[in-house]
């Protein structure tokens, strides 16, 4: 829990922006930045998971994380459904102590669900 910390009121991102800026023009039934034009470089499937919480983004950090945490549960599983027990406690072990996991894992980025998605 005290890993949770740090990730919370961090300043954001350009991308992160971009992320809660389309989360909450799906909130208000526009997939757009500013409100006109349609947004064809960012899928949507990640700001339609956030925009519940796009308006505090703390929140919508902490959906990042728990998609993260999620997707070491399903590489635990896969692995150890392919490989056996140890394979997938190692597997999933390595992912969570990786530095870019548990760095772009507090991100509000779309990297967390992909992840979980593969």
């Amino acid at each position: 829990m005290l890993l949770l910390v740090p990730m919370l009121s961090q300043s954001l991102w350009w991308a992160e922006a971009g992320y809660l800026g389309l989360a909450q023009g799906l909130r208000t039934g526009h997939y757009s930045l500013d409100g006109a034009q349609l947004e064809a470089f960012r899928p949507p499937l990640f700001p339609a998971l956030i925009a519940p919480f796009a308006a505090n983004p703390d929140l919508a950090r902490l959906i990042a994380v728990l998609l993260g945490a999620a997707a070491l549960v399903v590489l635990w599983r896969a692995g150890t459904a392919r490989f056996g027990k140890p394979a997938g406690a190692l597997a999933a072990f390595f992912l969570a102590v990786s530095y870019p996991f548990l760095f772009f894992g507090t991100k509000i980025l779309s990297e967390t669900a992909l992840l979980l998605l593969l």
